[in-house]
């Protein structure tokens, strides 16, 4: 967003950036090949690390990973979602070339179970080192400053100091503020609008029509949970899980809406799993985050879904060691201990 005329304003100040996951990474790429300068881009991120959606956990111990955002990356046509182009035309082609030509992106292999409409039918690719990798590669390509645990509190207009007649947008955060010529906001929805409830820069948003869209956006809340195992647990896990990946129907579980074999679908790593909550579980466990941690690890090991159909060999393999992540307020990575249990449960 930038007051009055864009391209003047991109010529004269900075442009501010806020969050720092796979679109922020695209847009700092894409103000790059624009001719915006690496030293006038900055980008503020509210959590620790880089990622956003993106976001990969690490074990605790022997260096296990798993992709607790996006699973994979599938190409679609341009027009497929409303760009310009024709049939043959994919988003973001020189993006793909690139990341395969570094050897950060390579085609998914292994079974995905069920089904999910929006993925369409395209070819899917994987990041072996993790999904979060990928945001920061662009991010690192395109030189810009990037400002962790810096959380956009206010947004507004101000007149220009040294432009009469022109306004920047003053961005606050921690008791201080900077000015910038245009600002691209790129995290979630419900982050986003309260930044907009007062002054010109909701008037802004008003006459441009995008609250009622933004307010239109639908925005879920659901829990990540990654488990890691032992080498020696492999041959098992292979056995119980014939697939990479697995969108659970209602019917099978409600709870539960994607199970990944993580360690199998990137093809590296000591054997992971991970686990995503579906977005009604998310709601209610919301309401309960004092004990979310907790609650939310055994509620999900009991899930029919991962119960092994041959219990006794199954019961052999050790108890994994867990994280439990949610990103409706931030991002948690916490050890958490399951309860024992004499079945096996993923």
């Amino acid at each position: 967003i930038a007051w009055r005329d864009s391209n003047a304003m991109l010529e004269m100040g900075r442009v501010l950036i806020v969050g720092a996951g796979a679109t922020a990474a695209v847009a700092a790429r894409r103000l790059r090949r624009e001719g915006v300068s690496a030293e006038r881009i900055v980008v503020w991120e509210a959590l620790a690390s880089v990622g956003g959606r993106f976001r990969s956990e690490m074990s605790s111990k022997d260096g296990g990973l798993t992709d607790t955002g996006a699973q994979y990356l599938t190409r679609v046509a341009a027009c497929a979602v409303g760009e310009q182009g024709s049939a043959g035309d994919d988003m973001h082609e020189d993006i793909y070339k690139e990341l395969q030509q570094v050897g950060l992106l390579r085609k998914m292999s292994g079974n995905i179970q069920g089904t999910r409409a929006a993925d369409g039918d395209g070819e899917s690719y994987i990041c072996e080192e993790g999904m979060q990798a990928l945001v920061e590669y662009m991010l690192t390509e395109a030189g810009v400053q990037v400002c962790c645990l810096r959380r956009l509190l206010q947004l507004k207009l101000v007149e220009d100091e040294v432009s009469v007649g022109f306004r920047t947008w003053e961005a606050s955060f921690d008791g201080a503020s900077e000015r910038f010529g245009a600002v691209v906001l790129t995290q979630p929805v419900p982050q986003m609008l309260p930044l907009f409830s007062t002054g010109e820069a909701s008037e802004l948003l008003d006459r441009s029509g995008f609250r009622g869209k933004l307010r239109n956006v639908q925005f879920s809340s659901r829990y990540a949970m990654s488990l890691f195992f032992d080498e020696g647990d492999k041959a098992r896990l292979d056995e119980l899980l014939p697939f990479v990946g697995k969108y659970v129907g209602k019917d099978e579980d409600p709870d539960i809406v994607f199970i990944s074999y993580d360690s199998a679908k990137r093809g590296a790593g000591i054997p992971s799993l991970m686990v995503h909550s579906s977005v009604p579980y998310g709601i209610k466990q919301a309401h309960h985050a004092s004990h979310v941690h907790s609650e939310s690890a055994a509620a999900l090991q009991s899930s029919r879904c991962f119960r092994a159909e041959d219990e006794k060999s199954a019961a052999a393999i050790q108890p994994p060691r867990t994280q439990l992540s949610t990103t409706r307020t931030k991002a948690a990575s916490l050890p958490t201990p399951l309860p024992d249990s004499e079945h096996f449960k993923t």
